[in-house]
């Protein structure tokens, strides 16, 4: 989606995300967006996670459904406590900022209103925070999944580039089939800009490596942008990022096998080597006398042996 002229939306998302944020647009308007002093960073995220939803319409959807959360929650909650529950004892609760006691058990209705709405409002907070973090948290995903197949993206387009492809041949190709590679949607944002915006393919890919929330396909891409433009060899080129992307994939493997050898360590000393320690310090201080918190160190070890 896109603004237009007229200040606007010019919706071009799926049906089903537009189903899902225009209702909380059409009620609230801009205005959500205008007033949420985050909404800049949200816009960024959005932009970074490649979510096809305008970020004042997604703002606006975020204010409303956390309302109708918040409605649907008490109400779910009050008519539980009313007529599936009534025999939970809610305690009183007192109020120090505002020097409140809730009534007691005979006029329970309010202890029950007072629940029902503090449980729409724990329910409302989490619907809101699941959309500020939602943009980053795909960003996330999709940066490990870039970073993981990278390599194999990378020997990818040198293979079609030794076949005699040109650049907007290889990301059009990508478009297709860079699910696999994790490369999908970035390939997809190229060839749109060429094809729909008229933007030759380098100044394209030039802005998708300002947008990409993985570094190292960003370098990657704006060292191809570097190769092409001084009229080097783009085999090469491929043919050294692929070695340096193997070689982090090999760090990569490296840290998680010195990371599993410590847990292993760390295994063996806490459920091994330190039980054995604290029965030999405990029978040597059984032979002494005294006592841990109240324990023999015959009752110690006996713990520690068992549990």
């Amino acid at each position: 989606m896109e603004k237009g002229k007229n200040g606007e939306l010019n919706v071009k998302s799926s049906s089903s995300s537009i189903g899902f944020h225009a209702l909380g647009y059409w009620l609230l308007g801009q205005i959500p967006a205008k007033l949420f002093p985050f909404s800049k960073l949200i816009q960024r995220e959005m932009y970074r996670a490649y979510l096809k939803v305008n970020y004042i319409m997604y703002i606006s959807s975020m204010f409303f459904w956390s309302v109708v959360s918040f409605i649907l929650a008490s109400f779910s909650s009050f008519i539980i406590f009313t007529f599936i529950l009534p025999d939970v004892a809610l305690p009183r609760l007192r109020i120090p900022l505002l020097a409140l006691e809730l009534p007691p058990s005979e006029e329970a209705v309010h202890p029950i209103v007072f629940y029902s709405l503090l449980i729409g409002f724990l329910v409302s907070v989490v619907v809101f925070l699941i959309f500020v973090f939602y943009p980053s948290y795909r960003a996330s995903n999709l940066k490990r999944k870039i970073e993981k197949n990278l390599v194999y993206a990378v020997n990818y387009m040198a293979i079609l580039s030794s076949a005699g492809a040109t650049t907007e041949e290889i990301f059009s190709s990508l478009a297709k089939t860079g699910e696999i590679f994790g490369v999908e949607e970035s390939a997809r944002s190229i060839i749109k800009r060429v094809e729909f915006l008229g933007e030759d393919v380098i100044t394209a890919i030039d802005e998708e490596s300002r947008r990409t929330p993985s570094k190292d396909y960003a370098t990657f891409l704006q060292g191809y942008i570097t190769t092409v433009q001084t009229g080097g060899s783009r085999e090469a080129y491929f043919s050294a990022m692929a070695e340096k992307f193997i070689d982090l994939k090999r760090s990569y493997l490296r840290k998680i096998i010195d990371t599993l050898d410590l847990a292993t360590e760390t295994f063996l000393i806490l459920l091994i080597v330190f039980p054995f320690f604290m029965i030999v310090s405990l029978s040597i201080m059984g032979s002494v006398g005294g006592e841990v918190f109240g324990f023999s160190p015959t009752t110690l070890t006996i713990l520690i042996t068992y549990i």
